[in-house]
């Protein structure tokens, strides 16, 4: 096949008008994909508020049947007077075991097969309601935990914390969200305790869904501890990622739902923070708009079966030219113009 001579007048004039074509279609291109864009993110971000709300629902509905579930036990004077109980008498025990039974099964417990409840008394007396599951972890360490210390300094409420392993062998080796309250006997001492556990993933599977592999979800109790989160990083005390969040949430207390865009390593990351409905619980999220926009239409893809196009229609309009008639385009200086003006 013969070929174009590349100091064609044809192929330094086609290159330039192609360039021009080109870069032409590189700014409407940029132009419209950075509209495209901006919509995009603030329909994604309404989007995210709705899933938001959805996610509070969902947990919030959790939370208070475990504020209620662990009220009621801790509350119930049958629950009070096996913990306290001191004697040998056997009948006596099993008849006090018998109605702290009755009075835990009248609560919302059998809705939720996937928790543990168990209550443990300073005595050294305990209960577990799924007789398949045994304790695993000395109780003398169970009452040092951070979640126990918070509910008895904080009695008649519920406190949450997440550990990387339950203290059941159920839940061994599995990371768990533990809620507990304290039990309060008749002088409002401190006698005991009601735990809830239940597997973090079962937390994380209200809002795992709704994620794409450009956003994230960190829910955070009232003392600003992660007790879920979809990322790991945010489970490392002192990671940047954990810091960079906890500040946008402080900045968030003053409303109970807050906005904020900031560019990260060359990145826009919006963050979204919201605080649950009567509690002091926060969910805040990451997204990053921008990767999202470009992986939903895929235009990394678009882009490049454009270019490879392109190029191959050029590549298909040179062969074609040179093919049908070679002599219509010889080198620039044997061009019958410039022979005319002595060139």
């Amino acid at each position: 096949m013969k070929k174009i001579h590349v100091n064609s007048l044809f192929f330094k004039l086609a290159l330039s008008v192609l360039a021009g074509v080109a870069v032409l279609s590189a700014v409407l291109s940029y132009v419209n994909i950075y509209s495209s864009e901006q919509v995009f993110t603030d329909m994604f971000s309404k989007s995210q508020e709705k899933i938001f709300g959805q996610i509070e629902e969902r947990f919030y509905s959790l939370y208070t049947d475990f504020a209620e579930i662990s009220g009621a036990v801790a509350e119930d004077e049958a629950v009070q007077a096996y913990l306290a109980y001191q004697g040998d008498d056997t009948v006596t025990e099993q008849q006090l075991v018998y109605q702290m039974q009755q009075r835990v099964k009248q609560t919302k417990i059998h809705e939720y097969n996937n928790v543990t409840l168990w209550i443990a008394g300073t005595s050294g007396r305990n209960y577990m309601y799924n007789y398949a599951d045994i304790v695993n972890v000395p109780l003398a360490e169970i009452f040092q935990y951070p979640v126990t210390i918070d509910a008895s300094e904080h009695p008649g409420q519920v406190s949450c914390s997440y550990m990387e392993s339950g203290f059941t062998d159920t839940m061994k080796n599995t990371p768990a969200v533990i809620v507990c309250r304290a039990v309060l006997n008749r002088r409002h001492e401190v006698c005991g305790f009601v735990y809830l556990m239940v597997k973090e993933s079962e937390i994380r599977s209200f809002y795992d869904y709704f994620l794409t592999g450009n956003s994230n979800i960190v829910v955070f109790n009232h003392a600003n501890e992660v007790i879920s989160t979809n990322n790991p990083e945010y489970f490392q005390a002192g990671s940047e990622e954990l810091n960079d969040i906890l500040n946008i949430v402080a900045q968030a207390k003053e409303s109970r739902s807050y906005h904020a865009l900031r560019r990260e390593n060359g990145e826009s990351i919006r963050y979204l923070v919201q605080q649950f409905s009567n509690s002091d619980f926060v969910i805040a999220g990451t997204v990053n708009a921008k990767k999202a926009f470009y992986e939903e239409y895929g235009l990394y893809r678009s882009i490049a079966v454009a270019f490879v196009i392109a190029a191959k229609t050029i590549l298909a309009v040179f062969f074609s030219c040179a093919a049908a008639d070679p002599a219509a385009f010889p080198p620039c200086g044997q061009h019958a113009g410039f022979k005319a003006a002595g060139f």
